[in-house]
């Protein structure tokens, strides 16, 4: 007897896995990018690059082409260059009694602590895998460089695992006490007791900071230190600090623990730790190695001790919150320059500078410099002595720069490389006084790097930018103004020195110290005063807008904490005025100045008046899109055309480019458009206009991502970090940090990535300073702008973050972030107009924070009118990664209008973008979505990927690979199947009825 209700229950599972296939489907189309990125079939392989506006790689054949043999070469000098840098990038803080360097033949050492065996390489805030074999643990370091190390006691750490390492909340614990050494352990201290080595630990990452205290020595680590000292066997004390920021430094000078050396090695990446036992023994081989590396962060006795650490934030957790919130009351009083403008002015008894506000180790109760400093910003020790004079300086005004002349003697006895840190004193004007304007007493304003041998001298002209002369007055003339008044610039061993050599010639009578507290004299020799007359011109608009009609003006008021507080009727602020160090030294803000609708990012979208009419979405209707044209464009068509202006070549010579680009996107259809602003890993391949997928790879320290040539299951390179590049203080050493980013790129096919970062090391206690790299805002723009500007000439894109005043991981998701516009100009911006102007960069990433109550993905004023109107760019932006979670921070059709182009790891957020667009009737949004669509095809255009030769047909297969066939496959299968159960039961149940069969 036939029984129907086998083929229901069969025809019920059915339906049931066929709905989960479905459901399926529909999670593997929004999360394809992820699956393409992990089958590895993307893209194409690079091969050969057709393209005159990328160099490509330096290792390729002679017929152009990428080669393993090209590979081979350059992945050994990128494994070359990770040690360079620790080499040329760790900063010798001190060196007392000639510690370093260890002139004997095989030292034999003891390595102590536990982080000289669980060495934290590399943050774990995404970035390139370690190849295990290729690993340098610290150990292996010191052994390979001829020393021998104390086996009893390396051997008895336990190795920690990768994840352990990088979790903050064990900052403090990563250390054993003096009660881990056994008396057999301490047994074997006169066998090795040439040096002994302690490796000091702190760990930064993305998502945590580092809780309150974590810079400071743990007990643990204090009584490591003094059973070391203690147990007299040893005749040189070296501590090491491996940790991306600055921790607290007053442990340097205690007595109890004896150090004779220190040396800052921050974060060396997997294969970078070779070069450190190079910097203590003063070579590699038979070449001389100098230390020479320089501070690029304060130093201080304690970490706690800064102006902006009394707003750092804490509050809140992750995820999306409305009510964290920070204020930057210290203004531009931000790392070096509020201590060294706070010294000048007790040095020369002005503004309360000596009062007792912002003690921290002070003694007498009043505030000292040389007892809350240790390393000044720029300060680094060398091998050899140096004497620099500067010899001149010229107004060059063809390049808007003065070039300064410094002439640098090697008076040591061994061949050195001299830092040259060019600094300046701008005029603290009445006007300033008067207007509350900030103006630190000393700033960098460019740098190099010089081999000099000994006995010899060197000279170098270091050009400075007028243009970083200006202040930006935010409350009167709302501009950048060349204030008149004298303007010293100096040279010096960081910052400290600098501004001691002003004063002997600005206050000759002053006594002056150093940060031990000794008294020093200055150089009136490495001084040069230049009278400058008021200039309110040169900077009204634009310099790198061509057409120079783009005025410069306040685009930031809604940032000031006061913007919202007068206008909802909420107590005012007070930013630090040095003036009155006491009267206006900050207190901790938590109250926020902003309402409910000032938070409401949904109600920061509106349509153009001119898009407001009934206007339906058949092809062709309202704005052009989806035209057929007579001649199809193509993606690698527009790689040599410009977005304005005549076409110089090409089957589209002497056409205008607006209206090439124009007639380009208009071939795609809301769809097509769809597509390049989802990112999952990275972007689809967009079939109408023949555009292969490119993968969008994380990376601030290295790519993630495999190779397509040598050894394809080798991961790219986990590169030292921010720290340690910039702390070569050397041009050069950052162009090649980009260099290599651009190479690996080319031989991973990687186009795009997610790096570098560029903030601001506002305070110690920013946990992503492994991907930051300094505390000022014109060096970082020097460094990024080398970096970026590098990796673009190779065909890279890097999307530099976060943009901006991301400057803390607490609660980053949403905080409300306050800061008056001088300071954002003139400090927390500079980083990106360097890397976007001067670095040619096409990509730019925003930041999980609020610029004032304004989440920064929706900040049209930054994106629009500062990025692309003042710094005239014109490639993409993406936003962090932040997938739609509430309509009030995170609309997708805000962010996409405000000036949003890409949604980072948000495969989904172009239905919610098709779904408003057709409800809506929003033409305003659809001419958005075709601008972002400009700008993504514009930058990928410009790297090697506009260099490829691609058809339909290569992109069809891209679009429909193996693994995609056979889900489709099996969704048909499962659907037939069902239907043929479905159907046999239905069939069986009306022959039932009808008594034909039983």
């Amino acid at each position: 007897m036939v029984k129907p209700k086998l083929f229901l229950g069969l025809s019920a599972i059915g339906i049931l896995l066929t709905s989960m296939l479905y459901a399926g489907k529909e999670i593997v189309r929004v999360k394809e990018g992820l699956i393409v990125n992990f089958m590895g079939d993307s893209e194409e392989v690079v091969g050969k690059i057709e393209s005159d506006l990328v160099d490509g790689s330096d290792y390729k054949n002679a017929d152009g082409e990428l080669t393993d043999e090209g590979w081979e070469r350059m992945i050994a000098d990128s494994y070359k260059f990770c040690e360079e840098a620790v080499e040329q990038g760790s900063v010798l803080i001190k060196n007392d009694n000639d510690c370093l360097p260890i002139t004997k033949t095989n030292p034999r050492v003891t390595l102590f602590g536990n982080g000289s065996a669980n060495m934290f390489m590399r943050s774990g805030a995404g970035g390139a895998a370690p190849n295990p074999d290729e690993v340098v643990d610290l150990g292996t370091a010191f052994e390979k460089a001829g020393f021998e190390i104390n086996r009893t006691i390396y051997d008895k750490f336990e190795r920690k695992d990768t994840k352990w390492l990088t979790d903050v909340s064990h900052n403090k614990s990563i250390e054993s006490g003096s009660s881990f050494y056994t008396q057999e352990m301490k047994d074997s201290f006169s066998d090795y007791n040439d040096a002994a080595i302690i490796t000091i630990v702190r760990i930064g990452t993305e998502n945590t900071d580092p809780p309150a205290g974590a810079l400071d020595l743990s007990d643990n680590e204090k009584s490591l230190l003094k059973m070391v000292k203690d147990s007299g066997q040893f005749d040189k004390i070296i501590v090491l600090l491996n940790a991306p920021m600055p921790m607290s430094m007053d442990f340097i000078e205690n007595e109890d623990y004896g150090i004779d050396a220190a040396i800052f090695m921050g974060v060396p990446g997997y294969y970078g730790a070779k070069g450190l036992p190079h910097v203590l023994l003063g070579k590699s081989g038979d070449n001389l190695i100098d230390a020479c590396g320089h501070a690029p962060d304060t130093f201080a006795a304690s970490a706690d001790s800064s102006a902006a650490y009394v707003n750092f934030n804490r509050n809140g957790s992750q995820g999306v919150t409305e009510s964290a919130l920070v204020t930057y009351l210290e203004g531009v009083y931000v790392g070096y320059k509020y201590y060294e403008t706070r010294y000048e002015d007790c040095v020369l008894g002005q503004g309360n500078a000596n009062g007792t506000k912002g003690i921290v180790l002070s003694k007498d109760n009043s505030w000292n410099y040389a007892d809350e400093i240790i390393c000044p910003f720029g300060y680094g020790l060398s091998y050899t002595t140096f004497e620099q004079e500067i010899l001149g300086c010229k107004y060059n005004s063809k390049t808007d720069q003065y070039d300064i002349e410094v002439k640098v003697t090697n008076t040591g006895d061994r061949k050195g490389k001299a830092s040259i840190q060019v600094y300046v004193q701008q005029p603290y004007t009445e006007f300033d006084k008067a207007n509350g304007l900030g103006r630190p007493a000393i700033a960098i304003m460019n740098y190099d790097k010089v081999d000099v041998d000994a006995g010899q001298s060197v000279t170098r002209v270091v050009p400075v930018d007028k243009y970083f002369l200006a202040t930006y007055d935010y409350k009167v003339d709302k501009q950048y103004v060349v204030e008149e008044g004298d303007y010293y610039f100096a040279v010096g061993n960081g910052a400290h020195e600098a501004l001691n050599n002003i004063l002997s010639v600005k206050a000759p009578s002053a006594r002056l110290y150093d940060q031990w507290g000794n008294d020093v004299a200055g150089n009136p020799k490495c001084v040069h005063k230049e009278f400058i007359q008021e200039d309110k011109v040169s900077y009204r608009n634009s310099i790198y807008n061509e057409e120079d009609t783009v005025r410069v003006t306040n685009q930031f008021d809604d940032a000031d904490y006061n913007y919202y507080a007068n206008k909802n009727g909420k107590s005012t602020v007070t930013y630090l005025d040095r003036q009155d160090w006491e009267g206006t030294w900050p207190t901790k803000i938590s109250t926020s100045p902003a309402n409910s609708d000032d938070l409401n990012m949904y109600t920061k979208y509106a349509k153009t008046d001119e898009e407001l009419s009934d206007i339906g979405y058949t092809d062709g209707d309202g704005t052009v899109y989806n035209v057929k044209l007579d001649e199809e464009i193509m993606f690698s068509d527009m790689a040599d055309i410009p977005l304005s202006g005549k076409v110089e070549k090409g089957k589209f010579e002497g056409e205008d480019g607006a209206e090439i680009w124009e007639k380009f996107i208009s071939q795609m259809d809301i769809d097509d458009l769809l597509v390049s602003v989802c990112d999952n890993r990275g972007i689809l391949a967009v079939g109408k206009i023949a555009k292969l997928g490119n993968s969008i790879a994380e990376g601030p320290e290295g790519i993630l991502s495999k190779f397509k040539y040598g050894n394809l299951s080798m991961w790219a390179t986990g590169f030292p970090t921010g720290p340690t590049y910039t702390g070569t203080f050397d041009h050069e050493m950052q162009k090649k940090y980009g260099g290599f980013f651009g190479e690996e790129a080319l031989y991973c096919n990687v186009p795009c990535i997610n790096a570098p970062g560029c903030n601001i090391n506002r305070t110690p206690y920013g946990s992503r300073a492994s991907e930051y790299m300094t505390e000022d805002g014109v060096m970082n723009y020097l460094v990024a702008s080398n970096v970026v500007g590098e990796a673009r000439r190779k065909g890279l894109v890097m999307n530099i973050k976060h943009c901006f005043l991301n400057n803390a991981e607490t609660a980053r998701q949403g905080v409300q972030t306050y800061c008056n516009e001088q300071a954002i100009r003139e400090i927390y911006l500079r980083p990106f107009e360097g890397a976007l102007t001067k670095g040619r960069g096409l990509g730019i990433m925003t930041s999980y924070n609020r610029i004032g109550a304004t989440y920064a993905a929706t900040h049209k004023p930054l994106m629009q009118n500062v990025m692309r109107n003042e710094w005239a760019y014109k490639g993409q932006i993406i936003d962090d990664a932040l997938q739609a979670q509430n309509n009030r921070y995170s609309h997708g059709p805000t962010m996409l209008y405000c000036g949003t182009d890409i949604f980072c790891l948000d495969g989904d957020r172009g239905r919610e973008i098709r779904k408003w667009i057709i409800d809506n009737n929003d033409m305003t949004a659809l001419r958005c979505l075709q601008r972002a669509n400009k700008n993504i095809m514009y930058a990928m255009s410009r790297s090697f990927f506009g260099g490829i030769k691609v058809t339909k047909e290569d992109v069809a297969k891209q679009l429909n690979p193996t693994w995609k066939q056979a889900v489709d496959a099996t969704l048909i299968s499962a659907s037939v199947v069902t239907g043929v159960l479905l159907a046999t039961y239905i069939a069986f149940e009306v022959l039932n009825k009808l008594k034909i069969i039983k």
